[in-house]
């Protein structure tokens, strides 16, 4: 599991059909969620650590006793978007 961050600016692009996708232009957080949640998707864009989150991941503190609110499992995420594949298979090693 990681976090993508579909910015504001992202989604201007995407609605001018600039970016790679097959879901549509249509990058609003409500149709995002409409069409990808549940599902396995691919997501491409730039690797970006998140120091701002940094104590609030698993991988660092695994028994969730630095701040208690633990809530990802890596500070690192996928910010920008740029392009949104769904329908996609999982990998042969994903638990369902």
């Amino acid at each position: 599991m990681v976090v993508v961050e579909v910015q504001e600016r992202v989604r201007r692009v995407a609605a001018k059909g600039l970016l790679s996708s097959n879901i549509g232009k249509n990058w609003s957080t409500p149709m995002l969620r409409a069409r990808l949640l549940g599902r396995w998707v691919k997501f491409s864009g730039w690797l970006f650590y998140d120091a701002d989150h940094h104590l609030e991941s698993w991988q660092v503190d695994t028994q969730n006793t630095l701040d208690g609110n633990n809530w990802r499992e890596t500070g690192w995420e996928i910010h920008p978007v740029m392009a949104i594949e769904a329908g996609v298979q999982p990998p042969s090693d994903a638990v369902r």
